[in-house]
């Protein structure tokens, strides 16, 4: 068991409130020096700073969208210009990658590619084609980066197809006649 020094310990605690077992505190500690070595890779810096990128204009939209006053055509509009920012997104790889670079603290390692896996012997198919081989850590990241860009944009186009919005726009207009109908048919009353 390992106990701290009580010469720097308020007066309230005690020795025996602070003793741990040996196991936690190196479970602990192995947890805390796994979870440093992984914030200073790059690719965790890069994924990171990616995310912030991108995700921040979906998450603007998402609580747009969330708004009870919006209607279906507003909706449709906030979605198709939020895919239209995430497409021009995807075209600034080359802008993005310098940023990472100049923001780079000292503690991230350098960017690096990851070493390459050999496929294990029971899994080779002699028909499937090579995988292939990035020469540069730009040219890794970039492929990485076009393809979360893919992704996200493809979530949005399924998650929210023309078909559904539609249909929604045709019942939203039926609503809002209707509605439009009885208000102008209803007399108003007078307050007395």
């Amino acid at each position: 068991m390992k106990m701290w020094s009580s010469s720097t310990l308020p007066y309230s605690m005690d020795n025996k409130s602070l003793q741990y077992p040996t196991k936690y505190s190196f479970d602990a500690s192995s947890m805390c020096a796994g979870y440093l070595e992984t914030m200073q890779h790059f690719r965790t810096f890069f994924f990171s700073n990616f995310y912030c990128h991108i995700m921040s204009h979906v998450e603007e939209v998402n609580a747009k969208i969330q708004c009870p006053h919006i209607g279906v055509t507003q909706v449709e509009s906030k979605l198709s210009h939020l895919i239209n920012i995430l497409e021009e997104k995807q075209e600034g790889c080359e802008q993005f990658w310098q940023k990472c670079l100049e923001e780079k603290s000292s503690h991230v390692e350098e960017p690096h590619i990851p070493r390459r896996r050999c496929i294990p012997k029971r899994l080779e198919n002699p028909c499937a084609t090579e995988p292939h081989i990035f020469f540069t850590p730009k040219d890794y990241f970039r492929q990485e980066y076009v393809c979360v860009c893919d992704t996200a944009i493809w979530c949005v186009k399924d998650r929210f197809n023309c078909t559904v919005f539609q249909n929604l726009e045709s019942v939203e207009k039926e609503c809002v006649s209707v509605v439009t109908v009885v208000n102008n048919t209803t007399p108003k009353l007078e307050k007395t």
